[in-house]
């Protein structure tokens, strides 16, 4: 696994991140569109219907917090990308994450792009940014013990 990195392809509008999995792009999609999966390293709790339209929403209980979001476009084991928000704070705006996977030999590179962002959004990109870097070395630690 290597560590995340914001990419150069990064700007004020758009975070993007990427990092190398010690896993398949099959087991990567597994842990980011299954329940389950995105259970054992996001949320506390998820419910997904992992189709274009379908619904996405993750809980934290212990801290009220629940996300809800769209799958916007879905090529299964490749790329995933979908719509997100949170109760807790309906004025800020629904933000988008896009995922590629790409196969490196027995490794997968992901690279995550997330926005689009504003004026007056640098410290809620930089909080994406550090909730990234906490979040995808988790992910990558739970498919490589899979």
């Amino acid at each position: 696994m290597t560590a995340v990195r914001e990419t150069s392809a990064s700007t004020p509008e758009r975070l993007e991140v990427d990092m190398i999995v010690d896993a398949d792009p099959t087991s990567v999609w597994h842990a980011l569109t299954d329940a389950n999966g995105l259970a054992s390293w996001w949320a506390d709790e998820a419910e997904v219907d992992a189709s274009v339209g379908g619904s996405i929403e993750a809980r934290w209980p212990s801290m009220g917090w629940i996300m809800r979001g769209t799958y916007r476009a879905v090529d299964p084991g490749r790329m995933v990308e979908f719509t997100w928000s949170w109760d807790h704070e309906p004025e800020i705006p629904v933000r988008i994450v896009h995922i590629e996977l790409s196969p490196v030999d027995s490794s997968t590179h992901i690279v995550l792009r997330h926005g689009d962002y504003g004026p007056g959004d640098a410290e809620e990109r930089a909080a994406h940014l550090a909730g990234w870097e906490h979040f995808l070395p988790r992910l990558a630690s739970c498919v490589a013990d899979a």
